[in-house]
């Protein structure tokens, strides 16, 4: 930057000052680079560093601010000014370096505008000019991804090799962006609405892109681009002594310098880049907003992953894979917890019942020859069912509070069970009568497994889970063939789809162990099929009831993460709201606002929960507050699907609304009822009160 600024100020100082006065350096009445900045700017750093460039390079610069003083001087006096040379606060500029005037909020008055007009109209050169500055904005780059606007610029072969890497983008009011707008709305994480705004902060994600969409009002001041998608990594994230491990995304930008004299080119070259990084889940980039931090790229050669591992860019696979436990040293189990896994009607249930039918007629499935093994099934959803039942409550409608005793009453069934089994063991010892909890649920995400894999840990017992690996598409066809409450909203599917966590089977974290994880294709495999698998995998019983492996916790070190971790959960939540209102049925549009407004006060006071909690539990662990995030982020994922599938529930929805109003005469009635029963309590605390007083004198 400072190289081309010093081209910039020698291409003006050789137009526009006379060859004796050039002689006169180090003078105040020579032309300077100005920093246009602001007077506390957060950049200042880096503008130091390119001013303490230019000392080097013999080239004088000073910072000037939004209320310095500006005037022209031997310009067009018809015009103006123009063509004038700049001073500011009484040096005259060669180079305008703006680092400030590009939001609405550095124009707080009419005064503003004429000073940024009068820098314009000036014969100084601007970084950018006012051109310039318009050929970066998101309007035109949304014009210049049209391949028949930029092939006005370039020829049909570079357009075209442009138009390949370009993400799209679309005016959503204009009829052509119908399609766009469209896609947005079924799939709004995958798209950003963004305003005619720089600097960061201002775009619009998830329920906020929906809500904007659906309104439909301004939105020719809107670009609405789609999403550019980039493989996660695995990266540790430091601000100041903190240091945080992530999945992380990262975006590299160019630095570039052009500069022209009219039409001419005096210069355009590459000045270096900035590799930016943040986490993967979250939608803003910013490092000064404090979301990403620089990182610096590791550039290496094409090469395969062999060529990678010899030349010691990957470890090798010797160093990765951690030879298997023998069980002699880890132990044999007489309970095994077996978790089935998947997204909604990708099998899950089928081969349950598969499972449970052989084990009927063959005691010693996954067993010694001789061995007795009990089966029990938990499936979440059936006990959700039984509990609701039992308590007369509907079964068509969601309740948080039915919901969560369900899954207490799963594991205290477990619990129940591996306590029974291991008295039982204590009992007779040798004994080869066995159990397998065959657990039943989504679990999409790692920490709803875990728990499951520390109960295990905790009660010396075997464990398993198999992942059940079937497409949205097919899940979505095979739900749609369900009746009644079987059948889920897409978007829920979708949503489980988006933000399932499929376990790693490489490195040394705990679903990586040997035979902890067990995946199948549960796509177009039948269960017979799957099962058959299952036996290949456990051919040898002691592997099957080999005690789950003990493993060392991802130690992270400590952190302030509650900010992270609060943004976290509130996009997560979001995601649900904009998913379920973007594939709502059509006889639900009219209730869209409603649901919006229900869904996004439950959001708010699950996030005011979180908060509470991270405040009362200063020492709780990362795992654990992210085990209750996925949990609630579940349960809040349940409900939005019981309010679209269940109109009585909407029904009640807009009855609370209505009886809204009539609340606060109610209130009203009842504080001063309060009150008079407050005024006499205290009347006779005061009359008790004399009476004792009265038999004290007496005394």
């Amino acid at each position: 930057y400072a190289t081309a600024l010093v081209a910039a100020h020698r291409d003006y100082c050789l137009q526009f000052v006379p060859q004796e006065l050039r002689k006169n350096h180090g003078s105040r009445n020579e032309p300077q680079v100005c920093f246009y900045c602001f007077d506390a700017d957060h950049l200042e750093l880096d503008q130091r560093h390119i001013q303490s460039s230019l000392d080097e390079l013999d080239v004088p610069s000073f910072f000037a601010f939004l209320d310095s003083k500006l005037e022209l001087k031997r310009g067009d006096g018809e015009g103006a000014g123009a063509g004038g040379a700049l001073f500011i606060d009484g040096i005259e500029a060669s180079v305008v370096y703006f680092h400030s005037t590009f939001s609405p909020s550095h124009f707080p008055n009419e005064e503003s505008y004429e000073r940024r007009s009068t820098i314009e109209l000036s014969r100084a050169v601007k970084v950018p000019s006012l051109l310039g500055f318009l050929a970066g904005t998101k309007k035109v780059q949304e014009l210049l991804s049209n391949p028949e606007t930029l092939r006005n610029f370039l020829t049909e072969e570079e357009a075209h090799a442009c138009s390949k890497v370009f993400a799209q983008q679309w005016d959503p009011s204009r009829a052509e962006a119908a399609e766009a707008v469209a896609a947005a709305l079924r799939a709004p994480t995958e798209w950003v609405l963004k305003p005619q705004r720089e600097g960061g902060g201002n775009n619009f994600y998830g329920q906020e892109l929906v809500e904007k969409l659906i309104a439909g009002e301004g939105l020719a001041q809107y670009v609405l681009m789609s999403k550019i998608s980039a493989d996660p990594m695995s990266s540790w994230l430091f601000r100041g002594a903190t240091a945080t491990r992530a999945q992380t995304s990262s975006e590299l930008g160019i630095f570039t310098s052009h500069l022209m004299r009219g039409d001419e080119e005096v210069l355009s070259s590459v000045g270096g880049a900035m590799f930016r990084t943040k986490a993967a889940d979250l939608d803003e980039g910013g490092v000064c907003a404090g979301f990403g931090v620089i990182d610096t790229p590791f550039v290496v050669p094409k090469m395969s992953e062999e060529e990678c591992r010899a030349a010691g860019y990957l470890p090798n696979v010797a160093e990765t894979k951690e030879a298997p436990t023998s069980t002699a040293e880890v132990g044999q189990a007489s309970v095994c917890l077996l978790l089935l896994c998947g997204l909604p009607a990708c099998g899950k249930s089928s081969l349950a019942r598969a499972l449970m039918d052989i084990a009927a007629s063959d005691s010693s499935l996954f067993g010694a020859p001789d061995s007795t093994i009990e089966w029990v099934h938990l499936c979440y959803d059936e006990v959700e069912l039984n509990c609701r039942s039992a308590s007369g409550a509907s079964a068509d409608v969601f309740d948080a509070g039915m919901w969560q005793e369900a899954r207490g009453r799963v594991v205290k069934t477990a619990t129940e069970k591996v306590m029974t089994y291991k008295e039982h063991q204590a009992k007779r010892d040798q004994s080869s009568k066995q159990l397998v909890l065959l657990l039943d649920d989504n679990m999409y995400y790692r920490s709803m497994r875990k728990s499951w894999f520390h109960f295990a840990l905790e009660h010396g017992c075997a464990f398993h889970q198999v992942l059940l690996t079937a497409s949205a598409e097919v899940c979505l066809l095979r739900n749609a063939s369900r009746i009644g409450t079987a059948r889920v909203p897409d978007f829920s599917i979708r949503h489980m789809a988006e933000v399932f966590e499929w376990p790693s089977l490489e490195g040394t974290n705990w679903e990586a162990k040997p035979l902890v994880s067990v995946v199948l294709n549960a796509e177009d495999t039948s269960a017979e099929a799957q099962i058959q698998q299952l036996k290949t995998n456990f051919a040898r019983p002691e592997d099957f009831w080999a005690k789950a492996p003990k493993t060392e916790e991802d130690s992270l070190p400590p952190s302030a993460f509650e900010q992270s971790v609060a943004h976290g959960f509130d996009l997560a939540l979001r995601k649900v709201v904009s998913r379920a209102l973007a594939e709502a049925p059509p006889e639900l549009a009219k209730s869209r606002s409603l649901l919006a407004k229900a869904w996004g006060a439950r959001k708010s006071e699950l996030v005011a929960q979180l908060n509470c909690k991270l405040a009362a539990e200063p020492e709780a662990t990362e795992a654990s507050i992210g085990t209750w995030c996925h949990e609630a982020e579940e349960g809040f994922l349940r409900a939005c699907v019981g309010d679209v599938a269940n109109p009585e529930r909407l029904q009640s929805l807009q009855s609370a609304k209505k009886s809204k109003t009539k609340e606060p005469n109610k209130t009203a009635t009842k504080t001063k009822e309060k009150g008079n029963e407050k005024v006499k309590a205290e009347n006779i605390g005061e009359e008790k009160r004399d009476n004792e007083n009265e038999n004290e004198k007496e005394k």
